[in-house]
């Protein structure tokens, strides 16, 4: 706390001299400012009963006299790229539209096979629709039919079934590999299309040709590639990642049947180096031969005698193929015996 002195009565007056003077009130008899006054209340005036008039109601429905019903407008129909629900257009109101409830589960069903789950309802009176849980299914064709003796809610009636077909189209190669490359002795084959196929059902439709120099043909038996073997291949594991789940296959090739089976030469994988081989063998095997008919005759100690008798002979015994793996050998056999 400071110290302080309070000012004289003299110093007061002072001060206060210094302020300038207060204007007085312009009326200093009012005490409160009011808002104006609130309007007088209305005054009551007669009361009058006369009725408001009606609200106009909806237009009349005009119902197509009794007679034959008819299918109007059916879809889908024919070749279609892709189904999502059934509708089907009748001639005459078939339902009344008091309920909701009436036109989610009325009796009337139209007929699909193959059957597959979903729901029936109506949209107005007269578009019976079905939406399958799933889209109707590709590479498949259905039939639909509105059985005869279906009513309307006039009491029309259909006389003869009416009866049609559509199909959505079956997959599509889109992917295939390999494609005019060089490959292992054993490659990993891929196959992708434009919509879920089952690999083991495809499977059984391909088949893998092949055919050698002299044209003959043989076939191979395939199997499903695992995924280890899918994950070695470079070109198949690439394929497989982009691919759509459920869309593609990759396979191999086991055992190969027909005319090249198990031609020497023909069914080994070093096949052009074994063709190469055996020919360079024929040539040495020629060069050969002539080299020792040469020698003989020119060999003065080697006893001449007649043909039947001698025991200078080389062998004209075909050739015999080597037992070992890989690339096929061949070996020829000179016997030479002097007396």
């Amino acid at each position: 706390m400071v110290a302080t002195t309070p000012l004289s009565p003299q110093d007061t007056e002072r001060v206060l001299a210094r302020l300038p003077d207060v204007a007085p009130e312009a009326d200093p008899t009012r005490d409160f400012v009011l808002r104006d006054a609130s309007s007088p209340p209305p005054r009551v005036g007669e009361t009058s009963s006369t009725p408001l008039p009606p609200l106009p109601g909806p237009p009349p429905v005009e119902l197509s006299p009794a007679g034959p019903l008819a299918v109007l407008h059916r879809a889908p129909e024919g070749d279609v790229p892709v189904a999502p629900r059934l509708a089907i257009t009748f001639s005459q109101p078939m339902i009344a539209t008091s309920s909701h409830v009436e036109a989610s589960s009325s009796s009337l069903r139209a007929r699909v096979r193959p059957d597959l789950p979903g729901r029936w309802r109506w949209v107005g009176t007269r578009t019976l629709v079905f939406e399958p849980a799933e889209r109707f299914a590709m590479a498949t064709e259905y039939t639909v039919e509105v059985p005869a003796g279906t009513r309307s809610a006039v009491g029309g009636e259909i006389a003869e079934a009416t009866r049609w077909t559509f199909r959505t189209p079956p997959p599509t190669l889109e992917t295939q590999y390999p494609v005019k490359q060089a490959v292992g002795f054993r490659p990993v084959l891929f196959a992708g299309f434009d919509q879920r196929v089952d690999p083991t059902t495809v499977l059984g439709k391909i088949e893998l040709r092949s055919k050698d120099a002299r044209g003959r043909v043989a076939t191979a038996s395939l199997r499903l590639a695992t995924s280890e073997e899918v994950n070695a291949d470079s070109g198949a594991r690439d394929l497989a990642e982009r691919a759509v789940a459920g869309r593609w296959l990759a396979f191999v090739h086991t055992t190969v049947h027909g005319a090249i089976g198990r031609t020497p030469g023909r069914d080994d994988p070093h096949d052009g180096v074994s063709k190469a081989l055996g020919q360079r063998v024929a040539e040495i095997d020629a060069s050969l031969r002539h080299r020792i008919r040469r020698t003989l005759h020119r060999d003065r100690r080697v006893e001449r005698k007649p043909a039947r008798q001698r025991d200078l002979r080389v062998s004209d015994a075909p050739p015999q193929r080597a037992a070992v793996g890989g690339p096929v050998f061949w070996r020829d056999r000179v016997d030479l015996h002097a007396q």
